[in-house]
């Protein structure tokens, strides 16, 4: 990532988001050859499989998504903290789906040691929360990984952004997107070559994220467990949905990271490793 990339992510997060807590999240993202989007495709107002949904907030304001693993955990894109190493400027919001906005601190912030900020590899990100958070129906841990990721099916995305022709309304927007295989990913008509194994591909021309929201969850049904669902990926960068320049978003690869974020789950967490129930998909009251 280039000095002149980072400039400009810092100058639209710093001005270019509104805060979450008390009205509704701006999502304002520039993706890797600078093109800044504000919109979503495809997205459908369906009840998201998201209480494992957070708001990273960067000094009041919505920065990333991130995904709850355990009670007092959060996992989210290593990128998102190229603006701060305080702890203090940072906050969780969790809740988001069932409108709660519950806070926490955030104590301690661990980057994967083989975090490359110039091609995005290994871009994962541990926070530990000062304050365990409750489970509750809107509150609620994802599972991860047992295996790699299979190509041949498709997963759920969620992001803050805007169906196109909405105007200002940004929900919680769930995407189903088909992977892409990295082996497409990285032909001459896409990334020509920039995906490596820490990264995965997903979307389709006419629906994908435009641009993705970093750090929010890329997740699906595990096979073994039925309406249970796990973190594949991590929205991280690329992406756009121009006419004939469609490009699929690029997600870190959570299942390539797994021993790192179980072994620093355990030294960071107060629980006793991570939370077996989970990966629930959460019902909104009165559906």
């Amino acid at each position: 990532m280039t000095e002149a990339m980072r400039f400009t992510k810092k100058i639209v997060a710093a001005v270019g988001l509104l805060a979450l807590c008390g009205c509704k999240p701006a999502l304002g993202r520039v993706d890797a050859v600078g093109d800044r989007r504000q919109s979503i495709v495809g997205g459908e107002a369906q009840p998201p499989v998201g209480p494992w949904y957070v708001s990273l907030q960067y000094r009041g304001m919505h920065l990333c998504g991130g995904s709850l693993l355990a009670a007092d955990i959060v996992i989210t894109a290593a990128h998102c903290f190229e603006l701060s190493n305080k702890v203090s400027d940072y906050e969780i919001f969790a809740g988001l789906f069932g409108g709660r906005n519950v806070p926490s601190a955030v104590q301690s912030i661990k980057i994967h040691p083989d975090y490359l900020d110039d091609s995005n590899s290994n871009d994962l990100a541990l926070i530990r929360l000062a304050n365990p958070l409750g489970f509750s129906d809107s509150i609620a841990p994802i599972c991860l990984p047992d295996g790699d990721v299979p190509t041949d099916e498709s997963a759920e995305a969620l992001f803050w952004g805007e169906k196109q022709g909405t105007g200002n309304n940004r929900p919680l927007l769930q995407l189903t997107v088909p992977i892409v295989p990295n082996s497409v990913a990285n032909d001459r008509a896409h990334y020509r070559g920039r995906i490596d194994d820490t990264m995965m591909a997903a979307g389709s021309g006419g629906k994908d994220a435009c641009l993705r929201e970093d750090g929010a969850p890329l997740v699906m049904k595990r096979k073994d467990a039925e309406d249970t669902w796990m973190l594949a990926g991590i929205s991280s960068w690329g992406g756009g949905c121009d006419d004939g320049a469609w490009m699929p978003g690029i997600y870190a690869r959570v299942s390539s990271g797994i021993r790192w974020i179980t072994s620093t789950v355990q030294s960071l967490s107060a629980s006793p490793g991570l939370p077996t129930d989970c990966g629930h998909q959460a019902v909104k009251k009165g559906s």
